[in-house]
């Protein structure tokens, strides 16, 4: 009999496991070309503590912290109302840049900006950082 109720529990979590699968996902996602060998990625999140994962795709050899600053900008000028919340993480990675100082100060002070509130570097780490953007200001 309790092998019979073992067995049973075990059914009964594998089929709750299944319960998410068919909804949808936390986030939209939309690609952007931005030169021959470069692709940009942004994830914007519908719920959580995150609002923006920016990410690159491809060699992007030719990429320089301009473009990538000029597509970040852009981005935010069209989708910064669609943005769910106007407060958590934003995650940028990037490769292959000489000046990944100017694109970090640079990308802080763009998001304060538009963001109108404080922004701090969260997180660092090779090719990637985090910002948090909070309600302080």
């Amino acid at each position: 009999m309790k092998y019979y109720a073992l067995l049973f529990l075990i059914l009964f979590l594998s089929c709750k496991k299944q319960d998410a699968i068919g909804l949808p996902e936390n986030y939209v996602l939309t690609e952007k070309s931005i030169s021959k060998d470069c692709n940009v990625f942004q994830m914007r999140f519908k719920e959580g503590k995150y609002l923006l994962k920016y990410s690159l795709a491809g060699s992007c050899e030719g990429l320089t912290a301009e473009t990538y600053i000029r597509e970040y900008i852009s981005y935010l000028e069209k989708n910064y109302d669609s943005l769910a919340h106007k407060k958590g993480y934003l995650i940028f990675d990037y490769y292959r840049m000489k000046d990944s100082m100017i694109l970090k100060d640079s990308i802080v002070k763009i998001t304060e900006r538009k963001f109108n509130t404080t922004v701090l570097l969260a997180e660092e780490h090779k090719n990637t950082f985090t910002l948090s953007i909070s309600d302080a200001r």
